[in-house]
């Protein structure tokens, strides 16, 4: 767990962030079926 952490930590924050662009929406208040 703390390999995880430390690997972690040594990324720059652009490299673990997703684009807004190419993240997926679901609207939370559309009913299934």
């Amino acid at each position: 767990m703390i390999n995880g952490v430390l690997s972690l930590a040594s990324r720059s924050l652009r490299g673990i962030m997703t684009p807004r662009g190419e993240i997926s929406w679901v609207d939370a208040n559309l009913s299934v079926g």
